[in-house]
């Protein structure tokens, strides 16, 4: 029987090269999924409670809807600040941020559904592009949801959860010691 030729590397080396990056560990790409949500939530929530009626009026023309529709997106609208709130208490606290992010990703997905057959019927037959560009963000936003969740147990470091710049932090490029 003929022997297998021997390796070119040690058992050493090759487990330095499958052992973990930590650069590969850490998802850093968690803090901008979550600026775009505080900023996407801040706009849909100040939108909802201070113009809920202007709102009303735009997304249906039967006036007997416009009063019903005012109250929805007025508790709509508190939603969103709530939980937006929890959210971000959970991932600065690294409270539970699967279940968190994975429950807020079914709750927006839900209200998405119930949005397309409650609040944008007319809108949809009748589409701007303002509508288009708000309807883009809450989607981006559902991916980002989606994504945050996936990612959960890739949490940057408490100091560096809110840092924009992680996703440079260890390029070459921006990386003086490289030179």
């Amino acid at each position: 029987m003929k022997q297998p030729p021997d390796s070119l590397i040690s058992p050493e080396e090759m487990q330095a090269l499958m052992g973990e990056d930590r650069r590969g560990r850490v998802d850093v790409y968690f803090p901008l999924r979550v600026w775009y949500l505080i900023g996407t939530c801040s706009i849909y929530a100040l939108g909802l409670i201070f113009s809920s009626h202007h709102m009303a009026r735009l997304l249906a023309s039967d006036l007997s809807l416009v009063d019903r529709l005012d109250a929805y997106l007025l508790f709509r609208g508190w939603f969103v600040v709530l939980a937006t709130v929890f959210g971000l208490w959970a991932y600065a606290r690294n409270w539970k941020t699967k279940p968190v992010f994975s429950g807020l990703f079914l709750i927006s997905l839900v209200n998405l559904t119930s949005d397309l057959f409650i609040v944008y019927p007319e809108r949809l037959a009748h589409p701007t592009w303002s509508f288009a560009l708000l309807f883009a963000m809450r989607l981006l936003a559902i991916v980002a949801l989606f994504y945050c969740a996936k990612n959960a147990r890739r949490l940057p470091a408490p100091e560096q959860r809110f840092n924009l710049l992680l996703p440079f932090r260890h390029s070459s490029w921006l990386d003086r010691r490289a030179s």
